[in-house]
């Protein structure tokens, strides 16, 4: 488990800082998963509805 949230962290690291701020990030975890799950669905069809339960928000 150590491994993955060495991993997490190093992820929000390298996204740059000005967009955490600018996006009032609060949650850098969820924000990790939120921007793994886009990453994920590149080139697929947008779906709100289903990016929210792979991230598990309402």
């Amino acid at each position: 488990m150590l491994k993955r949230e060495n991993t997490a962290t190093k992820r929000i690291s390298e996204f740059p800082r000005d967009v955490i701020q600018l996006t009032a990030v609060q949650n850098l975890r969820l924000f990790n998963r939120f921007i793994t799950v886009l990453a994920a669905r590149t080139s697929q069809e947008l779906n709100y509805a289903a990016i929210a339960q792979e991230v598990e928000v309402d």
